[in-house]
C-alpha cells in the first residue's frame, strides 16, 4: 500500500510540475522576413546558376564546333598533303620508267594511262574533300562531314597503293630487263 501511495503521490508532482512549464511556441514576425529574404536569395543563386549553365553550355557547343572545324582542316590538309605526295612520286617514277629505254612506247603509253587514271580519281577525291567542306555540302553535320572527309582519306591512301604496286611491277619488269641485257637473254 505504502508502494501506491508513493506512485499516486509522485503523480500528483509530476502533473503540477508539467503544468507550471512555459509554453514553448514562438511567433516572431521578424524571423518570418528573414525567412522570406532567405527564400528570395536561393531563388535569385538558382536564376545564376541556370545562367552559368546555359552560359557553359553554349561555350560548349562553341568549343565542339571549334573542335570539329580543326579537325575538318587537318583532315583535308592530309588529304592534300597525300595528293600532292602521290602526284610528285608518281612523275618521279615515271621519269624514271621511261628514261630507262627498256620498254617500249605502247608499254609507255600504258603505264602513262594507269597513271592518269589514278591521277584522275585522286583529284576528283581531293575536290570532293573541298567540297565537303563548304558550307551546305547536302546540309551534313559535323560529324557526318568529318566521317566523309576520313572516308577519301582512305580513298587517297588506296589511291597511293595502287600506284606503288603499278610502279613497283613496272620497276621489277625494268630490273629483269635490265639483268637479261647485262647478262643476254636465253644464253
Amino acid at each position: 500500500m505504502k508502494t501506491i501511495k508513493l506512485y499516486f503521490f509522485l503523480t500528483l508532482i509530476a502533473i503540477q510540475l508539467h503544468a507550471q512549464l512555459p509554453a514553448t511556441v514562438v511567433s516572431d514576425p521578424k524571423s518570418y522576413g528573414f525567412y522570406a529574404e532567405q527564400v528570395a536569395q536561393g531563388a535569385e543563386t538558382v536564376s545564376a546558376v541556370n545562367q552559368q549553365i546555359d552560359l557553359l553550355t553554349d561555350v560548349k557547343e562553341k568549343l565542339e564546333k571549334v573542335s570539329n572545324a580543326v579537325k575538318q582542316a587537318r583532315l583535308l590538309r592530309n588529304i592534300i598533303g597525300m595528293g600532292t605526295r602521290l602526284k610528285t612520286k608518281t612523275e618521279a617514277n615515271f621519269n624514271l620508267i621511261s628514261d630507262t629505254d627498256l620498254f617500249s612506247p605502247s608499254e609507255l603509253r600504258a603505264l602513262f594511262e594507269s597513271t592518269n587514271i589514278i591521277l584522275s580519281a585522286m583529284e576528283r577525291t581531293t575536290k570532293i574533300a573541298n567540297d565537303v567542306l563548304s558550307d551546305g555540302f547536302f546540309n551534313m553535320s559535323d560529324a557526318e562531314r568529318i566521317e566523309m572527309l576520313r572516308e577519301l582519306e582512305a580513298d587517297i591512301a588506296a589511291l597511293s597503293s595502287e600506284m606503288d604496286v603499278l610502279f613497283f611491277r613496272y620497276r621489277s619488269e625494268s630490273e629483269r630487263r635490265m639483268l637479261d641485257v647485262l647478262f643476254g637473254a636465253g644464253e
